[in-house]
């Protein structure tokens, strides 16, 4: 677990930049206007515009080559860009997967060579966070895919807090046995932006190919949602679906392919 301040990086600015423009194009209205609507439930999905999506993860990779040492194979697409409030959506805290629970995200089913990056753009003094703690012993050995986050009894007063400072800019890399929490605050919104990435190709496990079920009807967790990273800057997601292709054949295996087609199908945000 390490901590980043990335107010200053270029690609990190980018990204905010970004992120604003689009909220203004899709609420036309200035910022100022943006944020009275947000703090008032309003909500958005950027993820529907996989383009915009594929622009932001050219970013981000950036982000991840500056200060990941490791070299990673695989990046989550499309990364996800949370606009949270302080009361949860209806019916979310219901959900088996809420994060406002205490969890490691091993537990949902993420890959175990797979890292979470996390990181604050936009805040309110009062808003929402990311509450992570220290690994646990106990915790540590629970490694399988739980039906459900209420599944395992925590007290948090048995974990030690780890100081993760809430300011834009601020990012946090840890690995998916590292419990954390979202913590809803008092008023105003925060918006963030997390992504999980792997150190394998992301069509292959223990050496060989993934399955159909594993890799694109899995209910839990499909492993298609992980792509190769771009090496080069890419407008659109048809550019982006074109440059998967080319390292697929890289791959040679006439399976690697079947899985990625397999995956579009099931592909919800198309």
């Amino acid at each position: 677990m390490k901590q980043y301040k990335l107010d200053k990086n270029k690609h990190y600015k980018n990204i905010k930049k970004e992120i604003k423009n689009r909220l203004k194009l899709r609420f036309k209205c200035n910022w100022i206007e943006v944020l009275k609507k947000l703090e008032s439930g309003r909500n958005y999905n950027f993820k529907n515009d996989l383009d915009f999506m594929t622009k932001i993860e050219f970013e981000l990779t950036q982000i991840l080559k500056q200060i990941i040492k490791k070299s990673f194979k695989s990046i989550e697409f499309p990364a996800n860009i949370r606009i949270s409030h302080n009361k949860p959506p209806k019916g979310y805290l219901q959900r088996p997967y809420a994060t406002d629970n205490i969890h490691q995200d091993s537990w949902s089913g993420e890959p175990s060579d797979s890292y979470i990056f996390f990181m604050y753009i936009f805040l309110y003094k009062k808003c929402s966070y990311m509450k992570m703690f220290y690994k646990n012993s106990k915790l540590n050995r629970r490694r399988k895919t739980l039906k459900s986050y209420k599944e395992l009894k925590i007290n948090e007063n048995d974990l030690k807090k780890y100081d993760f400072s809430k300011k834009s800019g601020n990012a946090i890399l840890f690995d998916t046995n590292t419990p954390h929490k979202s913590v809803r605050g008092k008023n105003g919104i925060r918006i963030s932006l997390d992504v999980r990435f792997r150190l394998k190709n992301p069509y292959i496990k223990n050496k060989q190919i993934y399955s159909i079920k594993e890799f694109s009807t899995n209910k839990i967790l499909k492993q298609g949602k992980f792509w190769h990273p771009p090496t080069k800057k890419l407008s659109t997601f048809k550019n982006k679906l074109n440059y998967e292709y080319e390292k697929i054949q890289e791959i040679g295996d006439a399976k690697a392919l079947n899985l990625r087609s397999n995956y579009l199908k099931y592909f919800e945000y198309q």
